[in-house]
Order: C-alpha cells, then sequence, then structure tokens
C-alpha cells in the first residue's frame, strides 16, 4: 500500500498528481505488509534530509498504541523517493480487541516523522481493521470420508484433532449407540447368562460386536430392571437405562 503525505496540509493523498484526501484505510488483521509513503510538496514529490526518520501507528480510543512501526526504509532518490513500514497487524494487543468474534475494529492511525531536526505529525486518519477469515494458528480442516474416520479424528472432542486406539474408537461407537436406545431395544437383543449375583441375575446381550448386561431382580421390581455397561463377575457398573 502506498500513501502520499502532503507535508502543507499534513493530509493524505489518493494519489500524487491529485487533489483528493484520504479519509480512511481498511487493513485485516494478521497481515504484515510493506506500507510505502510518498511526500509532496504541492503535487511535486520530494525527498526529506538524509537523517530523517519516521513512524506509523495505530491506536485505539479504549487501548492506547496496538501496533507501530517505528522506524522506515528509504527507497529511491529525489522526485522517486518513498519511505517504507513494516507494519505488524497480528500482535497480542490488536488481537485482545477481537476477543469475543468481533468482526471489525476501528482505529486512528498517525505519521510523526523527523526532518532537518522539528517533529511533524499527520492529521488523524481513521482506520478500519477487519477480523481474519482463515485464522493462522488454525489447521487445515480435516477431510474424512467415513463416520468411522470422522470418530477417529473426533469421537473424544470435536474441537479438537486427536487419534484413538481401535479400543478408545469402540468404546465411543458404544456410547453414541447407547444414546438413542430404550430399554425394550436391548432386551431384543440375543442373551446368554452371564452369571448370578446375590441380589439377582444377570444376563449378557449382544448386538454388533456391543455387549450390554441386564440386572433382574430377585425380588422384581421394574426399576430394577436395569442395563449395565459392565459386569465383573460380581459388580455391575455404568447404568444405561431401567425398565421402569
Amino acid at each position: 500500500m502506498r500513501l502520499f503525505f502532503d507535508i502543507n496540509s499534513r493530509t493524505f493523498r489518493e494519489c500524487s498528481c491529485c487533489s483528493e484526501f484520504v479519509t480512511s484505510l481498511d487493513f485485516r488483521r494478521g497481515d504484515r505488509f510493506d506500507l510505502e509513503v510518498q511526500f509532496l510538496a504541492g503535487l511535486s514529490t520530494i525527498e526529506l534530509s538524509a537523517d530523517a526518520t519516521g513512524k506509523f501507528g495505530l491506536s485505539s480510543a479504549s487501548a492506547g498504541l496496538v501496533a507501530l512501526a517505528e522506524s522506515w526504509e528509504k527507497q529511491g532518490d529525489g522526485p522517486s523517493t518513498f519511505y517504507r513500514f513494516d507494519l505488524n497487524l497480528n500482535n497480542d494487543s490488536l488481537n485482545a480487541l477481537f476477543l469475543g468474534g468481533v468482526s471489525k475494529i476501528f482505529l486512528n492511525a498517525e505519521l510523526e516523522y523527523v526532518n532537518s531536526g522539528q517533529t511533524i505529525s499527520s492529521a488523524g486518519l481513521a482506520v478500519v481493521v477487519e477480523n481474519y477469515v482463515i485464522d493462522p494458528n488454525s489447521s487445515t480442516p480435516l477431510s474424512l470420508s467415513t463416520p468411522e474416520e470422522w470418530l477417529t479424528a473426533r469421537g473424544l472432542r470435536y474441537d479438537v484433532e486427536q487419534s484413538l486406539t481401535a479400543v478408545q474408537l469402540q468404546r465411543v461407537i458404544e456410547n453414541l449407540g447407547r444414546a438413542h436406545l430404550s430399554w425394550m431395544d436391548y432386551v431384543a437383543w440375543p442373551s446368554i447368562s452371564a452369571g448370578v449375583i446375590a441380589a439377582g441375575e444377570v444376563n449378557a446381550h449382544t448386538r454388533d460386536g456391543i455387549t450390554v448386561y441386564r440386572f433382574i431382580p430377585n425380588v422384581y421390581l421394574a426399576s430394577e430392571d436395569s442395563f449395565y455397561a459392565n459386569f465383573d463377575g460380581t459388580t455391575l457398573t455404568n447404568l444405561i437405562t431401567s425398565r421402569g
């Protein structure tokens, strides 16, 4: 981006040969780019003194200075001279203004330079910084063709990529399968006896490689006729659903 600074009015023009002033600038968060400034006296491009220095900054009414290019690099000589700033719009101060999903922020820009020992500042310039679409910290979206691939990568947390073991993947599939099944559904699964405990009988119901355990109390109560995820031979754990 190149700006043309009129040293007489201390404002920015749209080009070196026109009189229209720049009233605002549009940037995008995360960009780091070269900002070039040419100085104008009337309609003529001028070169500043050999020891001239400059800064270009962006400020917020609430947070103060949020981006600053502290120096420039002089390019060319005479009428072709311009001064290049390296402006970084990916820093902690600026990023803090985008917390909460803000789509754009409104700032003020200022050019300050020292020429022949005299410090001069530009008139304020409105700036809009739009939030980025592609977060530089994000990864490439996953391309997952099957449910098993998706569950392997996102089964524990959908927002963080994982690599589940076969056992972990099976547990995720079991948990998903149980989420929508009722007591009546599990009763219909093929079953065999899994043992007898003090309070009643335990049957193992299996389908598609998934096994759940039904407890049938000696003194029958519908509220205790239940299916569990685990049975170690003596204890039933992880209640799934009950009849009553």
